[in-house]
C-alpha cells in the first residue's frame, strides 16, 4: 500500500464575536482555498453562529452561546468528511 500525502489547509482565528471579522475570514478562506476554519468566539445572532456560509458544515460547542466553531468548507474531501471531530 502506497502512502499518500494529503494537503489540508487550515486557518484559526479569534473573531471576538465580530460580524465584520466573520465576513473577512470567510473571504480569506475562499480566496486561499482553506478546507477547515477553527473559530474562537464566533459571531452570534439569535443564539447561533452566524455569517458562515450555510453550504459549509459547521460544528459548534459551548453552552447558551457558541464559544467555538469548526467549519469544513470543502465537502468533496473524503478525508475531511469522514473525520471524527471531538
Amino acid at each position: 500500500m502506497e502512502n499518500t500525502i494529503v494537503e489540508v489547509k487550515c486557518a484559526q482565528i479569534n473573531i471576538q464575536h465580530s460580524k465584520g471579522a466573520t465576513a473577512n475570514v470567510m473571504k480569506y478562506a475562499e480566496d486561499n482555498k482553506v478546507d477547515i476554519i477553527c473559530i474562537q468566539e464566533p459571531y452570534i445572532n439569535q443564539r447561533r453562529s452566524a455569517g458562515i456560509d450555510s453550504n459549509y458544515r459547521t460544528y459548534t460547542a459551548g453552552e447558551a452561546q457558541s464559544r467555538t466553531a469548526i467549519t469544513i468548507r470543502n465537502r468533496s474531501r473524503r478525508d475531511v468528511n469522514n473525520a471524527t471531530l471531538i
